[in-house]
């Protein structure tokens, strides 16, 4: 597989040439994950982010009705998950599941970290995309906020 490739077409990784992408691809591991393994799961420490190379991740959060968890997202071959782990050490924000057998590079925290030191514009490039992701999530979600509060109004104003 071609990480190279799969880093330069993705966002996260957006405006680094090709020297820097072989700086990262150097870092990363591959692992592969069977149909219906756990990944990793909410709560759980966040030590790394994984780009998909192979299969489909359900991403998964709980309903907080036992154990049930509902899949909020679907990751494709190409994209990243766990990359608020490059920015913190805060637990997982929810649980991951191979859909199907899938491979994944791994991008560990501590090893990132340390490149940064080494080259501070691949840190500031990615630190940058993150930001952009994480901003537009943000407004996305506000957005769905006040449209799940708008709804929420007008069907009390329409049960008086």
């Amino acid at each position: 597989m071609d990480l190279i490739k799969i880093l330069k077409n993705n966002q996260i990784f957006r405006g680094l040439n090709d020297e820097e992408l072989q700086e990262i691809a150097k870092i990363c591991y591959e692992k592969e994950f069977s149909n219906g393994s756990i990944i990793f799961d909410e709560d759980s420490s966040g030590t790394g982010m994984y780009i998909l190379v192979k299969g489909q991740v359900d991403i998964q959060m709980n309903m907080g009705i036992e154990t049930e968890l509902a899949t909020v997202h679907v990751i494709k071959e190409g994209e990243v998950f766990g990359e608020l782990s490059l920015v913190d050490k805060a637990p997982r924000s929810a649980t991951t599941k191979a859909a199907g057998d899938s491979i994944a590079f791994i991008l560990e925290s501590e090893k990132f970290e340390n490149l940064c030191r080494t080259n501070a514009h691949i840190g500031f490039v990615v630190m940058k995309n993150i930001a952009e992701i994480v901003s537009a999530r943000l407004r996305e979600t506000n957005i769905k906020y006040t449209e799940s509060l708008i709804w929420e109004r007008l069907s009390s104003d329409s049960n008086e």
